[in-house]
């Protein structure tokens, strides 16, 4: 018979995603969805693992052993990539150490949890469209159709202010002021808000949208047909699509995958090109500071090329040929010739 305890599974799970996650830690809805995704593959896998059901669990159960083999799982069968895993992994860390904020006697499983190294990878190469394949991606919709004028709306925004697709999603029609001095307001990580300005193309697109936009009780700007929420698969869907259409006029498009996030990498990279400057592309996008915008540097040939020309006026003057005197273990060399013939 397995004594139960007070700190037992399902008692930190619901502490931690009711009250934790939102109230203490004031995480945004998308990272507590992330974190309770992953909990839950974590404990259904544990539950496999102990042949006892979830309600079921004691913390003892999760112990560093299961949380390795459940990394494996991750990668092996599930075919998670290795930044994947280690997401998971950041999720389940933080869980471990809530429950050890409840109950120190579980002190020394967590700390050997939380001991579990991130995998090392490739970053790869970023991803991201040239202005020229962004605009034939913009052209795709139908202006001429309802939801058409809807998607162009949705994809211009997006792209041009660097948006998170939750923050394009979040937008509502009390956020947007589409008169004398157009600019919207945009909740961001952490609960931050932004105000962006809004170009004259813009608030067309916008105003052409919001005259079509069906009747419906929700608030939000981009809505279904359905006048639901729009989601972020339907977003992802929609741009995929439109990503292949685009494709027919500008066959270079198709040799890459074209994700929400994309379009966010692609105005990045837009910014850096027009303004030469790191800063300014970090402030475009709303990064706290501008070191994670040194990721696109590295991806733009132009702007390496730029940087290598900068070093060209630091007064280094090309230099003369001149046989140089025998060094050290040239000498060394000699004499043992020398020496021995």
């Amino acid at each position: 018979m397995r004594n139960r305890m007070p700190n037992d599974v399902p008692t930190l799970v619901s502490g931690y995603l009711d009250q934790h996650l939102g109230r203490v830690r004031g995480l945004s809805p998308r990272t507590q969805e992330v974190y309770a995704d992953s909990l839950l593959l974590f404990l259904q896998y544990a539950s496999r693992e102990k042949g006892t059901a979830p309600d079921r669990l004691l913390f003892s159960d999760l112990d560093p052993d299961t949380v390795l083999t459940f990394l494996n799982y991750l990668e092996e069968e599930r075919g998670n990539t290795a930044r994947s895993r280690n997401l998971r992994l950041s999720a389940l860390k933080s869980f471990f150490g809530y429950a050890a904020f409840k109950n120190p006697a579980l002190l020394d499983q967590v700390s050997r949890v939380k001991a579990i190294a991130g995998k090392r990878y490739s970053k790869g190469v970023v991803a991201y469209l040239t202005p020229e394949e962004v605009t034939a991606v913009l052209n795709a919709p139908d202006p001429n159709s309802r939801f058409g004028l809807r998607d162009r709306a949705m994809l211009l925004i997006t792209y041009a202010n660097g948006l998170r697709v939750s923050e394009a999603l979040r937008l509502g029609i009390g956020d947007l002021w589409l008169g004398r001095n157009p600019n919207m307001t945009i909740l961001g990580k952490g609960g931050t808000k932004d105000v962006m300005e809004l170009l004259p193309e813009h608030v067309d697109v916008l105003r052409a949208w919001l005259d079509a936009r069906p009747q419906t009780a929700s608030q939000l700007v981009f809505v279904n047909r359905g006048g639901e929420p729009l989601t972020r698969d339907g977003f992802a869907y929609l741009l995929t699509r439109y990503a292949g259409i685009a494709a027919r006029v500008m066959p270079s498009i198709a040799r890459k995958r074209v994700t929400p996030h994309v379009l966010r990498h692609s105005c990045a990279m837009a910014v850096l090109k027009a303004t030469k400057d790191p800063r300014k592309a970090a402030r475009h996008l709303r990064h706290v500071g501008y070191k994670s915008i040194e990721t696109y540097l590295h991806a733009n040939p132009e702007e390496q090329l730029a940087t290598l020309t900068a070093h060209a006026e630091l007064g280094i003057k090309p230099g003369k040929f001149r046989e140089r005197a025998p060094g050290v273990l040239e000498t060394l060399r000699l004499v043992r010739k020398r020496t021995l013939y």
